[in-house]
């Protein structure tokens, strides 16, 4: 079963970290991201060509692909503050502990 036939109420883990987002775009699968062993995590639509949007688009692309190659790191360093907020007094700290625990569970990373 691949990940892409799980019901909503079946659980997967992520690709273990860490991820890099290839040097460059790739004309055939867009701007790669990969994981442990060279294996495709996500890959990131861009354009081809030579003009100021082709560029711009293709900018933005990599930049996406840097952050999404970053969400292992992201979602561990979430982990550990949010163990340090609820171990604070007063660790709401207005609503951030709860934007920390919805960004985990949104990414599927809170138990």
């Amino acid at each position: 079963m691949s990940t892409c036939d799980l019901t909503p109420t079946e659980q997967s883990s992520h690709t273990p970290g860490p991820w890099m987002a290839a040097a460059s775009a790739s004309s055939i699968v867009g701007w790669p991201v990969v994981g442990p062993r060279g294996r495709a995590v996500a890959s990131v639509h861009c354009v081809r060509g030579d003009t100021p949007e082709g560029k711009l688009i293709n900018a933005e692309a990599g930049a996406n692909a840097r952050l999404i190659a970053a969400a292992p790191n992201m979602a561990a360093a979430l982990k550990r503050a949010l163990s340090w907020l609820s171990s604070y007094p007063g660790g709401n700290a207005e609503g951030a502990y709860m934007d920390a625990v919805n960004a985990l569970k949104k990414a599927g990373c809170y138990e």
